[in-house]
């Protein structure tokens, strides 16, 4: 159910931001608030004492949420080469996510080993919440250093930088 909820905050953030972006003229401050929403959620995820309901579920709805901010950085990633090499650059975009989805999800599973008492269920790991919250950690490692990312991004406003005047 969590999974649900975060995918659907993904698509509806993932909406909202591109409309904004497209509306206000800019994509680094909309790229940049999606990603220090996912770090504040990730935040709440990893030190807040929450139990499954409805706190979980709003954490998870805006760590999906905030994740739809990303998708701001395609048309991004297009707008700063030349119009030639859009579609190499925004492969190298979708490349940088599933490479990220790659890495963070082994080093989750990696710290929540790290904590775990050995305890099994009908041959499955159980885990305990403090074994989630070491988890947790490599995502929120993961958006400290996406902001730190997204600080760097050239502002386009919303225009291809090749065809013009460069603005920063």
């Amino acid at each position: 159910m969590y999974t649900t909820v975060a995918l659907g905050g993904f698509a509806i953030g993932s909406m909202l931001t591109g409309w904004l972006s497209d509306r206000i003229g800019r994509r680094k401050p909309v790229i940049l608030a999606g990603t220090i929403l996912y770090a504040l959620a990730c935040l709440g995820l990893t030190y807040l004492h929450w139990t499954p309901g409805v706190v979980g579920m709003a954490l998870f709805a805006l760590l999906g949420f905030g994740s739809g901010g990303f998708i701001v950085t395609f048309a991004c990633a297009k707008e700063v080469v030349d119009p030639a090499l859009a579609g190499m650059a925004v492969g190298l975009v979708n490349t940088g996510l599933f490479l990220g989805a790659a890495i963070i999800q082994p080093l989750f599973g990696w710290m929540m080993d790290l904590g775990w008492d050995g305890r099994m269920a009908g041959g499955v790991r159980v885990y305990q919440s403090s074994d989630y919250n070491l988890g947790f950690l490599v995502m929120l490692a993961f958006a400290l250093l996406a902001i730190v990312g997204a600080t760097r991004i050239c502002e386009t406003r919303c225009r291809n930088l090749t065809a013009g005047d460069k603005q920063d």
